[in-house]
């Protein structure tokens, strides 16, 4: 079978980043290798990390020097993963806990075809409710300029509600309708074969809508599987890096920005796109 990739991004939350990896390591399936991006964090993540997983062979720890932000930390291991062999990569956040302990055996065990660029699976929050998928909120440049900040971010949290009952049946996505939960995303070896992973020119949020945006205009599909799960803790990295009275503004901040380059991607060509994705 072939082997796959891990990627984890930690930023100052290295208790669940240890967590989430402990959940990784009590799979059946071990044909894997995990990196863990340490994302420039002031405190001591690197360290802990290291000390927890540097003799582990099937893990690697990865040091950015600095906060690069959720996409390029994220693609900095997938390169990683890729210089390697690897092309066929699960892309998972700090905060998440992997219980279902056949859960990588069953994703590799995954029939797709060539069109399949990511895979879902559910992800269940703390609430006990299902976060995958996701309503598709922005099909077009027309809808990111037509909104303003305030109506996004009201957007935003309706959207979060709403998708409290989301799909419960395995199937390709209608990506002008529904896409993948950016929480825990598998990159197909069709896609990584090609591209870089996620849209590059974002610092934080967004992600996911830049990836169904990609996937419509590169002719790719994104696949829901209903029958794997996954825990998410959800927001312990903002929770630590911004006060509460912050955290609004920084949240309106980086929205705006990614929305921003949402909208450059609706505009670009198809060959201009699979440039900027080719890295």
């Amino acid at each position: 079978m072939m082997k796959i990739g891990i990627v984890i991004l930690n930023y100052l939350a290295y208790q669940d980043t240890i967590e989430c990896v402990e959940s990784i390591l009590l799979q059946s399936f071990q044909n894997f290798e995990v990196v863990v991006v340490e994302n420039g964090s002031d405190n001591d993540s690197l360290l802990r990390l290291q000390e927890r997983f540097g003799n582990d062979n099937k893990i690697s720890i990865l040091s950015t020097g600095k906060n690069i932000g959720f996409a390029k930390g994220n693609n900095a291991g997938i390169a990683f993963l890729k210089e390697k062999g690897i092309y066929k990569v699960l892309v998972i956040n700090g905060d998440t806990v992997i219980e279902q302990t056949d859960y990588l055996k069953q994703l590799q065990q995954i029939k797709y075809d060539e069109t399949v660029g990511m895979v879902g699976t559910r992800i269940i929050s703390k609430d006990k409710f299902n976060q995958n998928t996701t309503r598709v909120i922005f099909k077009n440049a027309f809808d990111v300029t037509f909104f303003n900040l305030y109506k996004i971010l009201s957007l935003f949290r309706k959207k979060q509600q709403a998708d409290s009952q989301s799909i419960e049946t395995t199937r390709l996505l209608d990506l002008s309708e529904r896409q993948l939960h950016g929480a825990a995303i598998l990159f197909t070896e069709n896609y990584l074969y090609q591209y870089i992973g996620f849209y590059p020119d974002t610092f934080l949020y967004v992600e996911e809508d830049l990836l169904a945006a990609i996937c419509r205009k590169l002719s790719f599909k994104q696949l829901y599987i209903s029958e794997l799960s996954i825990y998410h803790k959800e927001d312990k990295s903002s929770d630590m890096a911004w006060s509460r009275s912050e955290r609004h503004a920084v949240k309106r901040k980086f929205i705006n920005e990614s929305l921003k380059e949402l909208k450059k991607v609706y505009q670009m060509s198809s060959d201009e796109l699979k440039a900027v994705m080719k890295g």
